[in-house]
C-alpha cells in the first residue's frame, strides 16, 4: 500500500510531494524506497532530491533501490551522484542489477567519459555477467553521440565472440545504436552463425537499421528538393530586378 501511495505521489504537482518521498526512502520497506526512488525522477527542488537519491545509491542494501536511485538522480541530472554511478558499474549484486542500473544511468546523463567505462567492462577478460550488463550500453549511449563510429566499432568487434550472448547482446546493441554503417558486419554475422536464434536476432537487427535508413532518405530527398526550388526562386527574383532595372520596362515584363 505504501509504495503505491508513494508512486501516486510521484504523479502529483505538488510542492510538498518530494520532502513526502525523501522521507519514503528511508522506509523498513525496499519496495516503498524503490518506490520513492522512482517517483523523484521529476521532482521540483533537483538539488534536495538529488541529495537524497545520491544517499540511497551509495548506502541503501537493495540493489534494485540502488538502481533506481541512480536512474532518477541522472533524470534529474544531478551532477553529484555521476561519480557514485560509474562506481556502480563495479559493484557486484543479484543479477547484476546495480550494474545495468548504472549502465542506463549513464546513457541518461548522456556523459561523455561513459562510453569509455562501458568499453571496458565489457572487454573480454571481464567476467560475462558484466559484459552482459555493459554492452547494451554501449549502444544506449552511442546513440545520442554526434558520431557513432566509435561505439558501432567496439560493438562489430563483439560479433565473433565465443560467448553466443555476448555475440547476440552486440547484435541487439548495434540495432539500438542506429547506425546503418553496421548492417554489412551483421550481414556476415548472419552468414557465419547458423544457429536460429542468433540468425533471428541478426535479421531484427538489421530491418531496425534499414528501417531507419528509409525515412533519411526521404528527408535528404525533401532536403535536395526545397534546395533546388530556393534556387529556382533565385534566379526568378534576379529576372525580375533585371527587368526591373531596364527602362521602358514594368515590373510584370511589358514595354510601355
Amino acid at each position: 500500500v505504501r509504495a503505491r501511495a508513494a508512486r501516486a505521489l510521484g504523479k502529483m504537482d505538488h510542492p510538498e510531494t518530494a520532502s513526502a518521498l525523501v522521507e519514503g526512502l528511508n522506509d523498513a520497506n525496499a519496495r516503498v524506497r524503490r518506490a520513492a526512488a522512482e517517483a523523484l525522477d521529476g521532482a521540483r527542488d533537483e538539488e534536495s532530491a538529488g541529495a537524497a537519491l545520491l544517499r540511497v545509491v551509495q548506502e541503501d542494501e537493495s540493489p534494485h533501490v540502488v538502481a533506481a536511485a541512480m536512474t532518477s538522480a541522472a533524470k534529474l541530472r544531478y551532477e553529484p551522484a555521476l561519480k557514485a554511478i560509474r562506481q556502480g558499474l563495479q559493484r557486484d549484486s543479484h543479477a547484476e542489477i546495480i550494474r545495468e542500473g548504472a549502465v542506463s544511468a549513464l546513457a541518461e546523463f548522456q556523459e561523455d567519459g561513459a562510453l569509455n567505462d562501458l568499453a571496458a567492462l565489457a572487454a573480454p577478460s571481464q567476467l560475462r555477467d558484466a559484459r552482459l550488463a555493459a554492452i547494451p550500453g554501449i549502444g544506449q549511449i552511442g546513440r545520442w553521440m554526434d558520431d557513432t563510429s566509435r561505439a558501432r566499432q567496439t560493438l562489430e568487434g563483439f560479433l565473433a565472440d565465443p560467448n553466443r550472448r555476448i555475440r547476440m547482446a552486440a547484435v541487439g546493441a548495434l540495432g539500438e545504436l542506429g547506425d546503418e554503417r553496421a548492417i554489412p558486419a551483421l550481414e556476415r554475422y548472419n552468414r557465419t552463425y547458423r544457429n536460429d536464434f542468433e540468425r533471428r536476432a541478426g535479421r531484427i537487427a538489421i530491418k531496425k537499421l534499414r528501417d531507419r535508413q528509409a525515412p533519411k532518405k526521404e528527408l535528404t530527398e525533401l532536403r535536395e528538393t526545397v534546395e533546388e526550388l530556393l534556387e529556382k526562386q533565385e534566379e526568378l527574383l534576379e529576372r525580375i530586378e533585371k527587368l526591373e532595372s531596364e527602362p521602358g520596362t514594368d515590373a510584370d515584363g511589358s514595354a510601355d
